[in-house]
């Protein structure tokens, strides 16, 4: 979905936490994410406010931080208290995984959403905002298929969420890419909100 993550903190005691999370990042081939066990959600309201991230994911106390931070919030792991049936989907597994992907994508929709008139879409794309809502889906339809494609090589992409006794809470940043910048934006025919 082109985001890296920046900080993973649990509160769960021991090194083994860190050595996995470690070793994923590093096949993955990513480089300077913080990682820690044993760690507090004051500590990581710290490292939010040192560098902000796009995206909190955590379980339901990470609100506070998202809240202060002003960060789009994603409730994941356990416990998740201020949510009607939330134990009853699916974290693992494909239909975990296209959940988690759901939740991501409607985060970060409904922040744009927030931040940006309907108005200005419409004038910055020169688009109607029903033919915009349509090529959005587009491409949310694509990550989808790309995570079965991982999916389908033998990996689930929460599986590590839930090795510790207390879900981990992580932020993460976008990964700059085509639609990133201004100009690939406007390629696109994006509005720049």
């Amino acid at each position: 979905m082109g985001m890296i993550p920046v900080y993973v903190l649990t509160g769960t005691p021991g090194k083994a936490f860190e050595a996995e999370i470690r070793k994923m990042l590093e096949e993955a081939g990513i480089t300077g994410s913080r990682v820690k066990a044993e760690g507090d959600l004051f500590e990581l309201q710290q490292w939010i406010k040192e560098a902000p991230v796009d995206l909190l994911i955590g379980t339901s106390y990470g609100k506070y931080i998202a809240r202060a931070e002003d960060v789009p919030f994603v409730r994941f792991g356990f416990p998740i208290l201020d949510r009607a049936v939330h134990p009853l989907m699916p974290v693992v597994g494909y239909r975990g995984c296209l959940r988690l992907i759901e939740q991501i994508s409607n985060a970060l929709l409904e922040r744009r959403d927030r931040d940006c008139l309907d108005e200005a879409l419409e004038k910055l794309s020169g688009r109607s905002l029903p033919d915009l809502l349509e090529r959005e889906r587009g491409w949310l339809l694509d990550g989808m298929e790309d995570s079965h494609k991982f999916n389908a090589a033998g990996r689930s992409c929460t599986a590590s969420l839930n090795s510790c006794t207390h879900s981990p809470a992580s932020a993460w940043r976008m990964v700059p890419s085509r639609l990133s910048s201004r100009a690939g934006q406007r390629a696109a025919g994006l509005p720049e909100c």
